[in-house]
């Protein structure tokens, strides 16, 4: 392993997109890359990649994740994957000799247990709920038992990792993401209010990855209704995935084709919520709601589901609304409630900047987990003393 006082960290991304498990890797890696010899191993080409491609003092190396299941006769099935895996990541780490593995969401469950039996130290980064019994056990099991730490993007997300073994209970740690001041992160001028027809209101925005958990059929539902009182009314929903083509045929069996734009994905996400009255966040069980962060920093006025790590971000009443999840008739309520009260979505927006500037550091958020870094990296260093007295 690496000697002196620049160590050498492995980041592991299990995706090569730029949703939010991978915005927060990016950010912590641009965050970091000054004070160590990063390197971040991805599965394949995606926006990830590229944007990494453009920092100075980052190596980037392709490394294939085994695909995520919760069917332990399915992990057996693709016992192959794994063993491929484990030779690429021994080879790995043979050619750059980390000081500490750092895996970025629940995929890399597998990666701490290899990294144990290779005579690594790992940190696992995790940003989203545990998954069903019993392959959820089996997951809980294996991070308790070989990864150094654990870092939880929630309250939430914690309970659910936690509640499965009482092996993780001394190893984690709960850190929220982070943004970036509105000062420090402004948008792209020529951008603004781009594919948003003059006079539309109110411009309702969502960003996610297509998927069924994301809820964002109950956004089309709600639209039907909001689009009676509201005629100008827009929905944008930025984001890609599997689900893409079920979201487009609900769109078109409800006739709301003018008045719901699926964007695809995003890339200037700032640029993005700027063009909204009102961001929307319908999301179950989600492990934090990054979106519902950004457009705070943003001073929007935002809805969210009251499921999952949302309701430790959106304060009811004071930094944004909630409702019971899947309620579509609560949901149409509030953003009709937003939309005649114009300074109602000020005020939220006032108040959710400063709780998401102030709660939600970037900062604050780099800082806590170079601590995590700085302490696993001390222990393995103490270990190795120990080891040779």
């Amino acid at each position: 392993m690496t000697s002196g006082s620049r160590k050498r960290v492995l980041f592991i991304s299990h995706s090569a997109d730029f949703y939010g498990a991978e915005q927060v890797l990016y950010f912590l890696v641009e965050s970091l890359r000054s004070r160590y010899d990063v390197h971040v191993a991805i599965p394949g080409c995606g926006m990830l990649a590229d944007s990494l491609a453009e920092s100075q003092g980052v190596t980037i190396h392709r490394l294939d994740l085994p695909a995520f299941t919760k069917k332990p006769l399915a992990i057996i099935g693709s016992l192959y994957a794994f063993v491929r895996y484990f030779y690429q990541l021994r080879s790995l780490l043979r050619r750059i000799e980390p000081d500490l593995l750092y895996g970025n969401t629940i995929r890399n469950y597998i990666t701490c247990l290899y990294a144990h039996m290779l005579g690594y130290p790992c940190i696992l980064h995790i940003h989203e709920k545990n998954v069903g019994m019993p392959a959820g056990r089996i997951i809980a099991e294996i991070m308790g038992r070989y990864a150094e730490r654990v870092i939880y993007v929630s309250r939430f997300a914690r309970e659910t990792y936690e509640a499965r073994t009482a092996l993780l209970r001394y190893r984690g740690i709960t850190i929220y993401n982070g943004v970036q001041a509105e000062k420090e992160k402004d948008a792209d001028p020529g951008m603004s209010g781009m594919g948003v027809p003059e006079g539309s209101f109110p411009v309702l925005a969502a960003a996610a990855n297509l998927s069924p958990h994301k809820r964002l059929d109950d956004l089309i539902e709600a639209m039907e209704t909001i689009s009676r009182g509201f005629p100008k009314a827009l929905l944008q929903i930025a984001g890609e995935g599997t689900y893409r083509s079920q979201l487009e045929g609900n769109i078109e069996k409800r006739g709301l084709q003018n008045k719901i734009i699926l964007k695809g994905y995003v890339k200037d996400m700032a640029s993005f919520l700027d063009t909204a009255d009102i961001v929307l966040c319908p999301f179950q069980d989600e492990g934090f709601g990054l979106v519902a962060l950004e457009a705070m920093a943003r001073k929007k006025p935002v809805i969210a589901a009251d499921s999952g790590a949302l309701p430790e971000i959106v304060e009811d009443g004071k930094t944004g609304l909630l409702y019971p999840v899947g309620n579509f008739v609560a949901l149409v309520e509030k953003i009709r409630q937003l939309a005649e009260s114009p300074e109602m979505g000020y005020r939220l927006g006032q108040q959710g900047f400063l709780r998401a500037t102030q709660d939600f550091s970037g900062p604050l958020q780099v800082e806590q987990i170079r601590g995590v870094i700085e302490d696993v990296s001390a222990a393995r260093e103490m270990q190795g003393k120990q080891g040779h007295a």
